[in-house]
């Protein structure tokens, strides 16, 4: 049974681990509206990200120089994926410190 949209999905830096969720979203939608041509594809789904998330790929060239929808999945999600992955690092290193001086 096809799913029931009543809103396109929305995408936002903010909110890192949902970048899987909106890509599958996305490929639902163009599945069903029939949408094959990547600059389309890449349109739509910057029209669905949050604007200062929008601002930060708008000039991929992934997007500008050659839209390839593949190529910008790959930066999309490997972006905020090391996003996410940076701020566990930083949050590890700092409960590392805390504990070394957990003694004084």
């Amino acid at each position: 049974m096809p799913k029931i949209r009543k809103h396109a999905p929305l995408l936002d830096m903010a909110k890192p681990l949902e970048v899987e969720s909106f890509i599958d979203e996305c490929e639902e939608i163009f599945k069903e509206k029939q949408l094959t041509e990547d600059r389309t594809k890449i349109w739509y789904a910057l029209k669905w990200m949050e604007r200062n998330t929008r601002m930060a790929f708008e000039s991929l060239g992934s997007v500008n120089k050659n839209p390839d929808w593949k190529q910008f999945k790959v930066d999309v999600i490997t972006f905020l994926k090391g996003m996410f992955n940076e701020g566990l690092g930083s949050r590890a290193e700092l409960e590392r410190i805390v504990t070394s001086f957990s003694s004084i």
